[in-house]
């Protein structure tokens, strides 16, 4: 039995990594690389700084990554709300499983004022028991901190939320039978478990 389920947001919830690609692109541009870097989403789901850091270094230039970063969230900013959409199908998946009272929750390597914006925007944060970024722990996407640490939070809203059969822990407080929901590096929907099986 699924006891929780851990969604993604870019790519899984919200069609939104095409706006990254795209201030991403013009980042490139303007520093001399080839946005052709980008092609078949060999950086998709990675956190900004490992993704700065890896093309920076690949490419010889010498930036400032944090400034990179900045730049690249105020192209993001810039972004009109009518450009943030829903996956098809991501909303009534949202509501299907809301209805049968299964806590639902967010990880994501974006920042949390873009995770809030994107969930208001698809009119779903109230779906979301708990919503993380990978801002908030130690190592960002692919490594799978992020959604250890949501699957620790969502146990208090497991047993709030009285589903059948004992709330049942694996190591460190984890709720066991979580579902994840996230996007494949280079394109395409996974399933797996917080520990990444």
């Amino acid at each position: 039995m699924i006891r929780a389920v851990i969604f993604d947001m870019d790519g899984v919830l919200s069609d939104t990594e095409r706006l990254h690609v795209q201030s991403e692109e013009r980042q490139l541009s303007r520093l001399g690389i080839d946005p052709g870097v980008l092609a078949g989403g060999a950086y998709m789901g990675v956190s900004d700084r490992e993704f700065f850091t890896a093309v920076f270094r690949e490419h010889g230039v010498v930036a400032d990554v944090e400034a990179a970063i900045a730049e690249k969230w105020k192209l993001m900013s810039e972004c009109p709300d009518d450009a943030i959409a829903a996956v098809p199908g991501a909303l009534a998946l949202v509501e299907r499983l809301h209805r049968r009272g299964v806590p639902l929750a967010v990880a994501s390597s974006s920042p949390r004022p873009f995770i809030e914006r994107v969930l208001r925007c698809l009119d779903v944060l109230d779906r979301f028991s708990v919503v993380m970024s990978g801002d908030e722990v130690a190592r960002g996407k692919p490594e799978p901190d992020v959604f250890l640490a949501v699957a620790r939070a969502l146990g208090p809203h497991e047993r709030r939320r009285r589903l059948a059969g004992p709330p049942r822990h694996g190591h460190a407080g984890q709720p066991r039978q979580v579902l994840v929901l996230h996007s494949r590096e280079r394109g395409g929907l996974a399933v797996g478990t917080p520990e990444g099986r």
